[in-house]
């Protein structure tokens, strides 16, 4: 059978809701699959000024406070959210997985895809549960904890398994309200163009 879907040709960066056109000097990497070891796709590197707009923008979005404020439901909605939109897409995912990785399709429909939607899920539970703890260990004094957002994580994912494990980061780092930026593997990026979209 035919593979119906196709693999993005070009990877940039995507930063505050858009992907970036590559400079005319951006670094181009090969992207090759690891079953035939032909190129199957060309990543633009992201330069200096690329990763400080990254950064400034996932600062502001910090800072705006819509998310980094935003009520525990509110978030655990839209984690829930993303874990629902992954699975709907997966055939889609499957198919960037294996094209750079070159794990099983099975693989990727039974592992990879599954747990990248349960990472999502996981955090929206683990954040409905997560309290801030009030201690008496002195009768004069009532010690109570608070947990904030402490703002921009920079996240870097691995080659193997790149979905599965980047998502179990970027959704651990915004669960608690914080932005983060996310450089995937130089090898594996592919994925996380139908992610972003």
């Amino acid at each position: 059978m035919a593979n119906q879907h196709t693999v993005p040709e070009q990877v940039t960066s995507f930063i505050d809701g858009d992907w970036v056109a590559p400079s005319a000097n951006a670094e181009q990497l090969p992207i090759v699959s690891a079953v035939t070891e032909q190129q199957i796709g060309t990543l633009y590197e992201a330069d200096a000024a690329e990763v400080d707009h990254a950064v400034t923008a996932a600062h502001h979005a910090f800072q705006s406070g819509v998310w980094s404020q935003a009520s525990v439901a509110d978030r655990k909605a839209v984690l829930k959210r993303i874990g629902d939109l992954i699975l709907e897409h997966k055939e889609e995912l499957a198919h960037c997985e294996v094209a750079h990785t070159g794990s099983p399709i099975a693989q990727a429909f039974g592992r990879h895809i599954p747990r990248a939607a349960l990472n999502f899920e996981f955090f929206s539970e683990f954040i409905s549960q997560t309290h801030n703890p009030a201690f008496d260990q002195n009768p004069d004094y009532l010690t109570y904890v608070s947990y904030d957002p402490v703002g921009v994580a920079g996240l870097i994912a691995p080659w193997n398994a790149p979905l599965a494990l980047a998502s179990m980061k970027v959704a651990g780092a915004i669960a608690f309200g914080n932005s983060c930026v996310l450089k995937p593997s130089e090898l594996t990026p592919l994925s996380f163009v139908p992610l972003m979209n």
